[in-house]
């Protein structure tokens, strides 16, 4: 089967207004960007310098329970504290 389209069919209009439109989306979507995130994210005020009494890296060795009637034992941690999310967060790791 061999479909004809004639210069001034239903057809043809309506290919040459896809082709139009869709042409004219190609175009013009060149000028469109997206919104990029800014450079540098704000700093935390002074009100978060409170953090900076547990960054650095910690050693606690003593003697702990669990519980009222729980029996003692020995600990030994070394952790580290360092601020975070431009200072908003204090990030703890334990060792």
């Amino acid at each position: 089967m061999v479909l004809a389209i004639y210069p001034n069919s239903s057809l043809m209009k309506t290919l040459r207004v896809t082709a139009i439109v869709v042409s004219s989306l190609l175009i013009y979507t060149n000028r469109i960007h997206a919104q990029t995130t800014p450079a540098e994210f704000p700093k935390a005020g002074s009100e978060y310098d409170v953090l900076n009494a547990w960054s650095g890296v910690w050693s606690v060795q003593g003697e702990v329970r669990d519980s009222i009637s729980a029996s003692w034992y020995h600990v030994d941690w070394t952790f580290t504290g360092e601020r975070i999310l431009n200072g908003y967060a204090l990030k703890i790791i334990l060792y």
